[in-house]
């Protein structure tokens, strides 16, 4: 019934009549019931729009959150790395002045 009017609606609007016709109750419920339809259908489309706009932004907002995990980690290994450089090169550090030390105690044990 909702169809047959809207065909019969859209062509009586493409006619343009442009009379005073007198319309019909049935006429009014039946293009209020059109109305709703549109209406329901509308937001029915805005809000899985907007879902899908929510889905993608949490999408992208886990993307970046993953990305600077991975960034992180990877600072975390250089920067590990980089202590175990340093601690080499302190023992390397230490076991040279001992060794210059010793030197210097024999210079001065041979100076006496």
């Amino acid at each position: 019934m909702v169809e047959a009017f809207k065909s019969t609606d859209k062509a009586q609007r493409l006619w343009g009549t442009g009379s005073d016709e007198e319309v019909t109750e049935q006429v009014q419920l039946l293009q209020d019931l059109v109305d709703r339809r549109a209406a329901t259908d509308e937001a029915k489309k805005s809000k899985k729009d907007k879902e899908q706009k929510k889905r993608d932004t949490l999408e992208s907002t886990g993307s970046q959150l993953m990305e600077r995990l991975e960034f992180e980690k990877e600072e975390q290994k250089l920067r590990l790395a980089l202590m175990a450089e340093n601690t080499k090169r302190n023992d390397q550090l230490e076991r040279l002045l001992l060794e210059m030390g010793k030197l210097i105690q024999v210079v001065a044990d041979k100076a006496k």
